[in-house]
């Protein structure tokens, strides 16, 4: 018996949940099976969704459950109704596992800077202060590994960079030690290892001016094209 069969009297909440503790992503057969049940009630798919999310604890070990949301019923809802993205995003701009479903159900509509515009510097940049607070392993970490996950995309983004920069800066004047620690040796430091010239370039002015921002920078594993420069400018060698 297929996951969606006899499932005329079945509310959305039913086979929603019935798909869920199955954790089948299948983009061409379960989504395909799924998406004639989803178009027939996109109202009562997404209610359901959204009570379900809302059930769910503000912490990581609600992000396995938010991840199997994302990648399935929310996927196919927009793929119906594109009028969800809006509603989602309006929920994901002040609750952390709703950022999670719009960073993981939308990272192929939208770009990073997008996303960013879309969900709030601000939100982002508490989003990703609160990630670099926890250790990894930390039970009690919240649900804001979507944050992280934002930063990392413009970090890499082709174009992105003044929006990075921008974002690492506010996130480093925020931030405690630990987090600072966090920031310097993780995300900003891929993003100088991946910089190109022009991106150094605009950097460098920041980190001479700035002794917090530079004592932030992670030195030992710079690209040797530019590694010279930014330890002139953060004035010190590894």
């Amino acid at each position: 018996m297929t996951m969606m069969a006899s499932t005329t009297a079945a509310t959305p909440a039913s086979q929603l949940r019935r798909w869920l503790r199955g954790k089948r992503v299948d983009t061409t057969s379960t989504l395909t099976r799924m998406r004639p049940h989803v178009a027939s009630d996109v109202a009562g798919w997404w209610d359901a969704v959204v009570a379900l999310v809302r059930e769910l604890p503000d912490d990581r070990s609600a992000e396995p459950r938010l991840h199997d949301v994302a990648a399935g019923p929310l996927r196919v809802l927009i793929d119906v109704d594109d009028g969800v993205r809006f509603k989602l995003l309006g929920l994901a701009r002040d609750d952390d596992r709703f950022a999670s479903l719009a960073a993981g159900a939308l990272s192929s509509r939208m770009n990073a800077r997008e996303m960013v515009r879309a969900l709030g510097y601000a939100h982002t940049i508490d989003g990703y202060l609160r990630h670099c607070s926890f250790d990894a392993g930390d039970a009690s970490r919240p649900a804001s590994f979507w944050a992280w996950q934002v930063m990392d995309q413009l970090a890499n983004e082709k174009g992105a960079a003044p929006t990075a920069w921008q974002l690492f800066k506010e996130a480093l004047r925020r931030a405690d030690a630990h987090q600072s620690t966090a920031i310097g040796t993780g995300l900003l430091e891929d993003f100088l290892r991946a910089a190109d010239e022009d991106a150094i370039e605009m950097v460098l002015p920041d980190l001479r001016a700035n002794r917090r921002l530079a004592a932030a920078v992670c030195i030992y594993h710079l690209p040797e094209e530019h590694a010279e420069r930014i330890w002139r400018a953060v004035g010190r060698r590894p």
